[in-house]
């Protein structure tokens, strides 16, 4: 990380975005040395939360997550989970995003048969949205147990009502910039499209994780505004490219980040 920091600092790049896992477990001082390290980036620097950021075992993900807001514009990152940016002429708008399991398989027979809500499931078109708002399975076999962490770290009561508050503030925000701007930049942290999210049918863990990757709903909202060219993402730390009708979407990590420019 210090040799990105580095080259980030030493760029003259106009805006530098953190899209969120910028901490393994949530903790505020790892979180505060991360953003330290980009104090001599002279463009703007944003920020936007993933889930291992809302990580805590005293609170609940949805308080951490508008503390977090303020947080790191204590080190001068513009929230873009709060507000939107505007720069000659981009608009950025961005959002954690979350999940509503619309990514998980919906049919064929599972390598492995796993119980999960007390049920034992055989093939993926039986298991249903009350199972995997569990996120917590087991193999028949004993051989692996699934947990995906939020369930444990971050306790969003609702994956559902929390994906639908985060879609209502990213169009309010599509709302506000678009008539100001002439191209719109998005950065969510979970996957807006089904065809960035990594698949493995073979991997029966691998594949419950499919679930919680993103939602078809973010990437369709993005496509309702016609400014939008560009879709960033990270959750799945799987780079890569796609097109998705008129937007071209990054998926990023911190092993591959992306520098680009925009063509006005």
């Amino acid at each position: 990380m210090d040799g990105l920091a580095q080259k980030v600092c030493a760029s003259d790049a106009d805006v530098f975005i953190i899209g969120g896992d910028a901490t393994s477990g949530g903790s505020y001082v790892m979180l505060a040395r991360l953003l330290e390290k980009f104090s001599g980036f002279r463009g703007q620097k944003l920020f936007v939360a993933g889930n291992h950021d809302l990580w805590n075992p005293h609170d609940t993900g949805v308080e951490k997550y508008f503390e977090l807001q303020n947080f790191v514009e204590q080190y001068d990152f513009h929230s873009l989970d709060k507000n939107p940016f505007v720069k000659d002429g981009v608009g950025f708008v961005g959002s954690i995003g979350w999940y509503d399991y619309s990514f998980k398989m919906r049919s064929g027979e599972i390598p492995e048969q796993f119980i999960m809500d007390a049920r034992t499931f055989t093939r993926w078109e039986d298991v249903d949205d009350k199972a995997y708002a569990t996120k917590m399975a087991e193999a028949t076999s004993d051989k692996w147990d699934f947990a995906w962490n939020d369930v444990n770290y971050a306790r969003i009561p609702s994956d559902k009502d929390f994906l639908e508050q985060r879609l209502n503030a990213l169009q309010r925000q599509l709302e506000e910039v678009s008539p100001k701007v002439d191209q719109i930049v998005a950065m969510t942290h979970h996957l807006p499209f089904e065809n960035i999210v990594p698949r493995d049918q073979g991997n029966t863990a691998f594949t419950l994780g499919n679930a919680y990757q993103g939602s078809a709903r973010i990437g369709a909202l993005l496509q309702q505004y016609g400014k939008v060219g560009y879709a960033f993402c990270g959750h799945s730390h799987v780079s890569g490219q796609w097109r998705n009708g008129t937007i071209t979407c990054y998926n990023i990590s911190r092993e591959s980040p992306v520098l680009f420019s925009l063509e006005m």
